[in-house]
């Protein structure tokens, strides 16, 4: 559990002016992106996120793992996205149902997740963000989320974002599309 929450040392605010902000009255301040996924609500290391985009047309990559829909060409990048409904086996979206794009890095890997509404960006004391029940855990696995945050009057949800799209199903481009190429016979 500690290990987890060593983590969150990698949350840091996104400027110099910024460091001086989060010292500010002996607090430790992080930000984090907040963002809906069906009715409840999650956070991420806002250092790890690029940009925010409305969704693109998504091309589908045979045999990718389920929770990725398939990758966009981003300014001359190919981002996979991973539907993070699906991954954290929440109900489908409505057809209808609008959504947004957040592109993040991790650990070099540029990914798009797909959340529903973007809320706000939001600062929360280091000390206040508890390490997430043991239930969370999977047997001998990282565990999906970090810890849990109070904000004014709701509980947030710190995503560990790294698990989420780094895991034994990698979620990078390359593997798919060669596994693509073996399978049409192509060298």
């Amino acid at each position: 559990m500690a290990s987890d929450l060593q983590a969150l040392g990698t949350l840091h605010s996104t400027n110099a002016a910024g460091d001086e902000g989060r010292k500010q009255e002996g607090k430790d301040l992080v930000q984090m992106l907040v963002f809906r996924l069906a009715s409840e609500e999650y956070v991420i290391d806002i250092m790890r996120v690029n940009e925010i985009i409305r969704p693109e047309k998504v091309t589908a990559v045979r045999r990718a793992p389920d929770y990725v829909k398939g990758v966009i060409e981003l300014r001359g990048t190919i981002v996979p996205i991973v539907d993070l409904r699906k991954r954290l086996e929440l109900e489908p979206r409505a057809a209808q149902g609008e959504s947004y794009i957040v592109i993040v890095t991790v650990e070099g890997v540029v990914v798009g997740v797909e959340v529903d509404v973007v809320v706000e960006v939001v600062r929360v004391d280091r000390s206040q963000i508890k390490a997430s029940p043991d239930l969370t855990r999977q047997e001998g696995e990282a565990p999906f989320f970090l810890g849990i945050c109070k904000q004014d009057d709701r509980l947030l949800m710190l995503l560990n974002i790294k698990r989420l799209v780094l895991t034994r199903d990698a979620v990078t481009v390359e593997p798919w599309l060669e596994r693509a190429r073996i399978e049409k016979g192509e060298p």
